[in-house]
């Protein structure tokens, strides 16, 4: 089962934590090497061992400086980790930078649904994502 699988009801359904039956267990997981860099940070109330408010993974192979099989996932902003494709496929192949990564992020926040507890994210979602893209060049 892959994490897209797991988490599948969870989309669905906002009162599933994912996709497993009752009575399934999860023996083993296996990550595949596959020369990726990555990053991931969050903003905290009080120290990084604080729950996130907001936390980004960003992950994808480079070739100099130009992106591929680039993904970015939000965190603590959804019921379920939080992806865009349209974000991800805008990636591919462009070149790491400022004005790409900035676009990344509008391509994720775009359809945010903000209510009144929870609109102070999206500047932090925002910088977050920035950030992260932006680490894969270290």
């Amino acid at each position: 089962m892959s994490i897209a699988d797991l988490y599948a009801e969870a989309w669905r359904n906002p009162e599933a934590h994912n996709s497993l039956e009752p009575g399934d267990l999860i023996l083993k997981i296996e990550v595949p090497v596959q020369g990726r860099r990555s990053s991931y940070l969050q903003m905290s109330d009080k120290s990084d061992f604080d729950w996130a408010l907001v936390s980004c993974a960003a992950a994808a192979k480079l070739d100099g400086n130009k992106l591929s099989h680039a993904r970015v996932v939000l965190g603590a902003v959804s019921n379920v980790p939080y992806q865009v494709d349209a974000a991800n496929q805008f990636l591919e192949g462009k070149d790491l930078a400022d004005a790409t990564a900035e676009k990344a992020a509008d391509l994720i926040l775009e359809k945010a649904h903000v209510h009144s507890e929870n609109g102070y994210k999206l500047p932090i979602a925002r910088t977050l994502i920035r950030r992260a893209l932006m680490q894969l060049k270290a």
